[in-house]
């Protein structure tokens, strides 16, 4: 496998040298301006006219014969233009917006009149409200929208944009998202999740794409998000900033601990620097952050991991009596929780109920807490003016421990969670002419996910004599769990690592080969290396079991996409092909899975005469207990009388592990797809814009479903309790059908609305059942289900006019499909119903949602900005108060609306020339308990019938009360947060 890769490597070198050496190579990192120069005495056009980028020697064009002009390959941010002509004034144009993928039109009209020397006319460049070449939807968001909006992640600038529901685009399933920094893709292929996190301060532009994206975007289903970072440039700045605060609510009943205010509960730093190393040659831009929050859900230290069941001792003496044992956990005549002395007899029934005695000092303690450090950092050398080399670093490390209710007595029993993230980018951009440019890039993406209690597996801590017996018994032994009540002690008792490598080559090239037509190429190799480790531990014999996956898999892509833009019409189309080598392999007997414990005996032993029949020394059993020798029975005939004698049995001649490794795989075949893309934007005037969008999109399975299992392991015992991956699934494919419309409405409010179909195929399901030669069962992931979503979307803008602006966006949406994760159809097996077939709601078809960010204030002195979201409520399962389903149709309840509105006040100041900022945000400002997590019979997370029943049948509160046991605060949106902040910079 190292020398395929090794050649997989070189061969792509040897292509990128020959491709720049023929100059036949950005895409998705740069924007364009472009226009018409004309006398502004005569409107006839300029030709000749010189248009630079200020403060750039090399981003600029000439006007042609007809007066158009474009320059190309601009980073997104806000630019000055510089017109020159002899015989005419120097004119500048400000304040011009580009971004990525998208022509800023910029036209421009020149006086003759000569001003005197050194002079310059200058013009601020308005943003039009309708953008003429966006030809599917999409939304650019700016580095100075983000700083305006009272968020703290670019997640949470997602959340806001039209067409996104629940965290999920346009109806897909979790994990169908693009997400590229700088033109690099940084998703883990593991779970279609982030690699590496990204904080605000580094985003230059994100750029959200929903609808029909182009042929150089791939290995996405619903949408894209692309980053673009912040260069550094050859002024100084910084930015120094933090905040704290804590949660402030009502609701202690539900999040304990929750109304003591600790302002250092969530505290944040972060520092930012730019500026030259080498002017007008080096440049750098970098940023680091610091995170802690102690979280909203706490328990009580009341017992330890190895606290006991019992005691020789009275807990209020310390004192001993023979015979006398006592336990704590009984309900006393008050309610309260005591001790009391049994003797040894009902010490052993108290033993088996599950009962321990809680040696904890019944303080509180987080049971959701979560730290983070990251760093950013960006450097850009200038070669030659129209040659750049750059170098991007990205690294991120958090640990956290996720909230189990049943842990909330032993908090300390959860397990720690340890991710790192990092990617390692060199790039290098040429500019060729002022009409073509190519990009080569290499880039190297870490993510490593670690959840454990203790570090080594094999560590002792994870044993304790807890009886006294002289033996060790495992802690994460819990014993049997009373009704009703939470674990008293233990772990949480299994060890995970993964880690996932992926290397990236990419090239692109951009020529414009006039003011019309505009062509793109590009290519991308990818050699990911996955790792994973599991380890669990049998609660039963204290042994351990699991597996080590390791595996290559290989991705290549390419693309054509071209832009045609005519005054009355644009059109972007374009071709993808995706190829896709899992490098791994399948059973080839799928009723016998598990090379370390075949099944069949032809796998198991070896044929000595290879007459394909079993012969004396080799394998057969009496199956039948007839006493004669049949094939498939184990035996030596000894005195040759042709008849089994006990003993005539001899071990069987094996085959060794490595001979049946040999023979016991296929390797599964490599997948490849082409993928048309066309998006047609057509102006119905200077304020409208009609746009019609249509694509294939190609998407390669999860790893995590593609490697599941990687070693066949078969559960043991009756019923269905096991998945296998597939490495041969077939890539997931949708098809997208959109349409929209742009329209000024004012010369500060405009809308967008925008009609979309997604028709999904081929979406992985564990819904393919085998059975083995000893009749044990188990499924495996296969390509079955499938999806449709639907709906309409609207946006409306209006821009900061008056001391207040404001964006909303609406979404209609139906999402529908026969199941909503590929697991379902294993639960479906495994409760003993068939998996479904019809079309059902989706877990995250919320009908309408609605989003709005409103600003009202000087931007430049002070401010209140709000921003709220509504939802009409997700689909839930109708059960009865036991969880029984009966007839109910999947997800045909509603979850009740949810309403969540955020606040932040601002002030800014000017002092010695540096910029501050003082900030009051309030997260959930109206402190509602949104319900996004319900009980079946009832439809509400407050209240469920099996609480009355459990009341009704006298359940004995032995650890914790009922009230508690049946409250579920993860149910629940997050209570009201208020946090305090400042920067301070000269940027």
């Amino acid at each position: 496998m190292r020398k395929v890769n090794d050649l997989f490597r070189l061969g792509w070198v040897l292509l990128l040298t020959f491709i720049v050496n023929q100059q036949i190579l950005n895409g998705g990192t740069t924007g364009k301006i472009a226009g018409n120069l004309i006398d502004a005495e005569t409107n006839e056009p300029l030709i000749g006219c010189n248009v630079l980028v200020e403060g750039s020697d090399y981003l600029g064009a000439a006007s042609d014969l007809d007066g158009n002009y474009m320059i190309i390959g601009i980073p997104p941010g806000k630019y000055s233009i510089i017109a020159t002509m002899i015989g005419y004034q120097k004119t500048r144009i400000t304040d011009i917006l580009v971004s990525v993928d998208l022509t800023t039109e910029v036209n421009v009209e020149m006086s003759s009149e000569v001003l005197s020397s050194g002079e310059v006319v200058t013009v601020t460049a308005e943003r039009p409200m309708v953008v003429k070449d966006l030809t599917s939807s999409a939304s650019h968001v700016s580095a100075d929208q983000i700083k305006a909006m009272p968020v703290e992640t670019f997640g949470e600038v997602l959340d806001m944009q039209a067409g996104m529901v629940a965290g999920h685009v346009r109806g897909g399933r979790s994990g169908e998202t693009l997400y590229m920094v700088d033109g690099i893709p940084v998703t883990d292929p593991y779970n279609g999740n982030l690699a590496v996190d990204i904080e605000n301060t580094s985003i230059q532009e994100l750029q959200f794409i929903t609808g029909a994206f182009n042929a150089e975007y791939g290995q996405a289903m619903s949408g894209v998000v692309n980053i673009v970072t912040k260069d550094g440039s050859d002024k100084w700045s910084y930015n120094i900033s933090g905040y704290f605060g804590d949660h402030v609510s009502n609701h202690a009943k539900l999040f304990r601990n929750i109304d003591q205010v600790s302002p250092l509960e969530q505290r944040n730093l972060q520092v930012s620097l730019s500026g030259p190393i080498f002017k007008n040659k080096l440049s750098f831009f970098t940023t680091a952050r610091i995170f802690k929050a102690d979280g909203s859900l706490q328990g009580v230290r009341q017992f330890k991991v190895d606290d006991t069941f019992y005691s020789a001792l009275d807990p209020r003496t310390g004192l001993g009596v023979d015979g006398r044992w006592w336990v704590k956990g009984l309900n006393l005549s008050d309610g309260s929780i005591g001790y009391a002395p049994l003797d040894l007899d009902s010490l052993q029934n108290f033993k088996t109920m599950g009962y321990r005695l809680g040696t904890g000092d019944s303080s509180f303690v987080s049971m959701n807490p979560y730290s983070k450090t990251s760093f950013h950092t960006k450097l850009t050398y200038r070669v030659t003016p129209t040659l750049s080399v750059n170098f991007n670093i990205l690294r991120d490390n958090s640990w956290q421990r996720n909230w189990d209710e049943f842990f909330q007595l032993n908090p300390d029993g959860l397990q720690d969670h340890y991710k790192t993230g990092g990617s390692y980018t060199l790039g290098l951009n040429q500019q060729l002419s002022q009409t073509s440019f190519y990009s080569l890039g290499y880039s190297r993406v870490e993510y490593e996910w670690l959840e454990y209690k203790y570090k080594n597996p094999e560590d002792t801590k994870t044993y304790a004599d807890l009886d006294g017996d002289g033996s060790l018994d495992l802690i994460n032994v819990l014993g049997t769990q009373q009704l009703y009540s939470f674990i008293t002690g233990g772990i949480q008792n299994s060890w995970f690592n993964r880690r996932t490598l992926s290397e990236v080559y990419k090239g692109d090239y951009t020529n414009q080969l006039n003011h019309v037509v505009e062509l793109k190429s590009g290519f991308q190799a990818r050699l990911n290396d996955l790792y994973r480790r599991y380890i669990a531990f049998d609660v039963q014999t204290g042994d351990t079991t699991g597996y080590v996956l390791k595996v290559k898999p290989q991705e290549f892509s390419g693309y054509l996409q071209t832009k045609l833009e005519f005054s009355s019409l644009i059109v972007n189309a374009g071709l993808r092909y995706d190829y896709f080598n899992s490098n791994f392999h399948l059973p080839v007997d799928m009723r016998d899975p598990d090379v370390y414990s075949p099944i069949k005996p032809e796998h198991r032993y070896i044929d000595a005469d290879g007459d394909g029949y079993i012969d004396d020394q080799e394998p057969f059993v009496d199956s039948n207990e007839n006493g004669i020798w049949e094939a498939g029975e184990t035996y030596t005939d000894i005195d040759g009388d042709g008849k089994f004698d006990t003993s005539e049995k001899v071990v069987a001649n094996e085959y060794s592990l490595a001979q049946r490794k040999a023979v016991w795989y296929k390797d599964a075949k490599p997948k490849a797809q082409f993928s048309p893309r066309i998006g047609i934007g057509y102006p119905i005037s200077d304020k409208g814009v009609i746009h019609i969008s249509y694509g294939h999109f190609f998407q390669i399975p999860n790893y995590e479903d593609m490697f599941n299992n990687p070693e066949f392991t078969i559960s043991s015992g009756t019923g269905l309790n096991s998945v296998i991956g597939n490495a041969d699934l077939k890539p997931q494919q949708t098809v997208s059908y959109e349409i929209g419309l742009q329209q000024q409405l004012t010369d500060f409010i405009g809308f967008d609305l925008n009609i979309y179909y997604r028709d999904i195929r081929n979406l992985v399901s564990a819904n393919k059942v085998w059975e083995t030669y000893d009749k044990r069962k188990y499924v495996q992931y296969i390509n079955l289900d499938y999806a449709n979503a639907r709906g309409v979307t609207l946006s409306l803008e209006k821009r900061h006019a008056d001391y207040w602006s404001t964006d909303v966006d609406y979404t209609f949406q139906v999402a529908e499909g026969n199941a909503s994760d590929p697991q379902a159809a294993f639960r479906a097996l495994q409760g003993g119903s068939e998996p479904e077939v019809h079309l059902l709601r989706l877990d995250w078809d919320q009908q309408h949602s609605l989003n709005f960010n409103m600003t009202v204030g000087d931007l430049q002195k002070w401010g209140v900005s709000l921003s709220g979201q509504f939802g009409s409520g997700l689909p839930y399962t109708p059960s009865d108060d036991q969880g029984n389903l009966g007839t109910a149709i999947p997800n045909s309840g509603t979850k009740p609306l949810t309403v969540l509105l955020d606040m932040k006040l601002y002030r800014n100041l000017s002092l010695f020339g540096q910029s501050i900022n003082f900030y009051i945000k309030a997260d959930n400002l109206l402190d509602i308990l949104n319900e996004y997590g319900v009980y079946g019979d009832t439809g509400t997370a407050t209240y469920t019938l099996a609480e009355d029943r459990a009341i009704n049948n006298n359940a004995v509160e032995a650890i914790n009360s009922l009230d508690t046991y049946f409250s579920h605060p993860t149910w629940y949106g997050e209570p009201r947060r208020i946090t305090i902040g400042f920067s301070l910079g000269n940027n």
